[in-house]
């Protein structure tokens, strides 16, 4: 019996030491390449913030409705053109199950989501607004 208990903590102790070698490597490449995980907008949980883009979270307005909600998020564009973040967004949104239906426009489970591209002061803005379809 004592060797089957001391079979069992040899067995957990090598077990424990090949995930503490596994994990760790994998834990400082993560910290290493933060910047490449990927950002969602923090209002918009499941719209992804293309990199070079900067959320203006001061702009944020959010309306919870009985029918659904409503949430315009504005961000800056940085040294992009409109046209690659159109691409962009028409590549990933659809992996999001976002359903193109339009240019600028998605829908997905009873909502609604709409690009609209604005410049500003010489700036470049994209606001995604998501609300209930229909």
């Amino acid at each position: 019996m004592r060797r089957f208990i001391l079979f069992q903590i040899f067995t957990q102790v090598i077990f424990l030491s090949a995930f503490l070698v596994c994990a760790l490597p994998t834990a400082v490449i993560a910290q290493q390449h933060e910047s490449y995980a990927p950002q969602f907008f923090v209002s918009l949980q499941d719209v992804p913030l293309m990199p070079g883009l900067t959320e203006l979270t001061e702009l944020t307005v959010v309306f919870d409705k009985p029918e659904g909600r409503i949430i315009e998020s504005v961000a800056q564009i940085k040294s992009l053109s409109s046209d690659s973040v159109r691409a962009y967004y028409e590549a990933s949104l659809p992996q999001l199950g976002w359903n193109r239906i339009g240019e600028d426009s998605f829908a997905r489970q009873g909502e609604y989501l709409r690009m609209n591209f604005e410049i500003a002061d010489g700036q470049s803005f994209l606001k995604i607004t998501v609300m209930p379809h229909g």
